[in-house]
Order: structure tokens, then C-alpha cells, then sequence
């Protein structure tokens, strides 16, 4: 489990394990200054670290100016934003559900993307086009881990499905306490 990480408290120095004070490693990287329950009565919640720069995955490296941008990061996302991209034509392969079968596998491969522009004739049992993360959590079960990744930072980390959904669906509320 990715919560059984330990943080030290920089008021008392005793440990504490990440799922024992409901706090994820994700949100564990970017404390400056972690304060336990007890703590945090004296000194006060505990203190993120300061954004120095927009364009490297550590953002509180205080030397980045001279640093190239990393992928992942806000000015790396503005970046790509602004920029034009050719469309997928080249490298995506359009097929109706009925010529996707093994032959066609057999004989020309899986080299490219391969997308569906209509489902009849797939043979294949696919979930509703407007499937929510509840219902993939009802049929797959919420403690079943994945992999996600934090783009800005480039790390794969383990999330039990009930976890991700909560985050996901709070991932604004989460981005503003971060910033706070």
C-alpha cells in the first residue's frame, strides 16, 4: 500500500504513517514543514513548499532560472497549448467495428492506433459510452489499485480506484489547498 510511507513532524519529531493521518504520499512530497495533530495547535498547519518557478518538476528549486523547461510542468502545458498540432490522420487507422477481426489483425498488425468510428460488428462487449468512475469501481471493486500518473512530475504512483475517484473529483478543491 502507498500510504505506509512515514513523515517525520517537525514540532515533536515523532513518525507518523501517511495512512494513519489520511495523507498521501503525492500530497506528503510538496510539505516543507510537516506538523502533526498535536503540533499544528502551536505551530500551525503544516507549511507547502513555495513554487520558485513554472518550468521544472521541482518547484521549489530556487536555482531553475537557467534550467530547460520539463514536461509536465504549467509552462510546459501553456507551451503545448499554444502551439498547432497536425491531425492524427498520418498515424491513426479508421475502421468500422465489423473489419476489426483477427484476420485483419493477422495481416496488417497493431503498428498504429486503431480507431472505432462505429461499433457494430466488434464482437465485442464494450461498456456504455457514458460509463462514470462509479460504475467502473461497482464492477471492478474500489480497492483495486492503479497506476496513475502525476504529469507534472513526472511519477507513477499506486491509487486504490475509491481513492482516485475521490481525488478526481476533487482534484480543484486539492489543487487551490495546495496553492494556499
Amino acid at each position: 500500500d502507498d500510504n505506509d510511507f512515514m513523515i517525520e513532524c517537525d514540532g515533536c519529531s515523532g513518525w507518523f504513517h501517511g495512512k494513519c493521518i489520511d495523507l498521501s504520499d503525492r500530497i506528503a512530497d510538496d510539505i516543507e514543514k510537516y506538523f502533526c495533530h498535536e503540533c499544528s495547535k502551536q505551530h500551525g498547519p503544516s507549511i507547502f513548499k513555495q513554487r520558485k518557478n513554472q518550468h521544472r518538476r521541482d518547484y521549489s528549486d530556487a536555482n531553475a532560472d537557467n534550467k530547460p523547461t520539463q514536461s509536465g510542468t504549467p509552462d510546459f502545458i501553456n507551451k503545448l497549448k499554444r502551439r498547432i498540432f497536425p491531425g492524427c490522420e498520418s498515424v491513426v487507422t479508421r475502421l468500422k467495428g465489423n473489419h476489426l477481426t483477427p484476420e485483419y489483425l493477422a495481416k496488417y498488425g497493431f503498428t498504429q492506433p486503431i480507431l472505432i468510428s462505429n461499433r457494430d460488428g466488434l464482437d465485442m462487449t464494450l461498456p456504455n459510452r457514458t460509463i462514470t468512475l462509479a460504475e467502473i469501481r461497482d464492477a471492478v471493486g474500489q480497492d483495486r489499485f492503479i497506476d496513475i500518473i502525476d504529469c507534472e512530475k513526472q511519477v507513477t504512483y499506486k491509487m486504490n480506484l475509491d481513492d482516485y475517484i475521490e481525488y478526481y473529483e476533487n482534484f480543484e478543491r486539492i489543487l487551490q489547498k495546495n496553492k494556499d
